[in-house]
């Protein structure tokens, strides 16, 4: 049954908490606080997020930004694990209102948390909003503008990706997804419907976040004068088998997680055929078109074992560095044996 929540508004400036998730990107993470800094927001405060960098993040870090809270966790524990160490460490002060998730590798425009945050609290009943996020390296090209969701392909519609910014979706719309990219959620959300599903390692976190919150009866906006800028794949390159691997088990878990129980088996069934017949046109189409910064890499054939992999991993162990590390393993010697096999072949040929 929907849950009703309250109708009460303020008109006070609330108080928002940001959190900034590093992994060894100190550049990206000083652009992205610096915007922040910017905002001339009067209660604003800063976490930052360190997610078991090796580098020398963190003493750039507390160098750069003494005056801001910084935690450490021991581990790449993934987005949804480390975003949750900020979120509870923001909770524990009472005067909180909203909680920011701003990926590192995303700047804020000037002005826009005080759009965002006036929206947000203009309707009680609103619990988290996005806005218009743009690609950094082509301003007027939008990467995000809200979205719906394809339940039975289980897949994220994205509106206007890749669109020349015009103005055409400068108004304010309820949306079915949130983005994590930029992501202003209130405080009670946070208390009623939990945090950041950790099962996911990177991805799909935000959707069943979306999918929670509306579930408890709040609404989800998108907000145009709300801005961000996004670098995209700032702490890795997203089509690198590694992280397919990763997309493709968040799908699955995503779908068995929402889908009625006795409908996933069949849905996973027709998934694997997708993948062992049809996904390397769809492959193909984009990386003919892709239109975002870093191009997609790898041959169509190492796609393909990532999505059989993700399938056969299922359920097996949990997402996490260790289980991406154990395919990256498993996918150099996949390559080990397909040169092996070239350079026999190149033998037969040259006898």
């Amino acid at each position: 049954m929907e849950k009703t929540v309250s109708t009460r508004t303020s008109s006070t400036a609330a108080k928002v908490a940001a959190i900034v998730l590093n992994w060894e990107n100190f550049e990206a993470t000083m652009q992205c606080v610096d915007s922040l800094l910017s905002q001339g927001y009067p209660c604003l405060r800063i976490l930052i997020v360190d997610n078991g960098s090796k580098d020398d993040s963190v003493k750039q870090l507390r160098d750069g930004f003494p005056q801001l809270t910084i935690i450490e966790n021991h581990a790449n524990l993934g987005f949804a694990k480390g975003c949750n160490a900020g979120v509870r460490v923001a909770l524990q002060d009472a005067g909180c209102n909203y909680v920011l998730l701003l990926n590192n590798d995303a700047t804020l425009s000037p002005g826009t948390l005080e759009n965002g945050t006036r929206f947000a609290q203009a309707d009680a009943c609103i619990g988290a909003i996005s806005g218009k996020v743009l690609f950094s390296s082509a301003r007027k090209t939008l990467w995000y503008a809200g979205a719906s969701f394809d339940r039975w392909r289980g897949r994220a519609v994205i509106r206007a990706f890749g669109e020349t910014d015009h103005g055409q979706f400068d108004f304010p719309c309820e949306t079915d997804l949130l983005t994590g990219a930029m992501m202003l959620v209130k405080r009670e959300v946070f208390d009623r419907v939990g945090f950041l599903a950790e099962e996911y390692f990177f991805g799909y976190e935000e959707w069943d976040f979306s999918f929670r919150a509306k579930s408890a009866g709040y609404k989800l906006y998108y907000v145009p004068d709300f801005v961000a800028y996004h670098t995209v794949d700032g702490s890795h390159r997203g089509a690198e088998p590694k992280f397919i691997y990763n997309a493709y088990r968040n799908k699955l878990i995503l779908q068995e997680n929402y889908l009625p129980r006795p409908i996933f088996p069949l849905w996973k069934a027709a998934f694997a055929v997708y993948g062992k017949y049809l996904a390397r046109r769809a492959r193909e189409r984009l990386m003919r078109n892709h239109p975002v910064d870093v191009p997609p890499q790898g041959p169509l054939d190492e796609f393909e074992f990532a999505l059989a992999r993700a399938i056969k991993d299922h359920r097996k162990n949990a997402l996490s560095e260790r289980a991406l590390l154990e395919f990256e393993n498993d996918l150099i010697a996949l390559r080990s044996n397909s040169s092996k096999s070239v350079l026999s072949g190149t033998d037969l040929i040259s006898d």
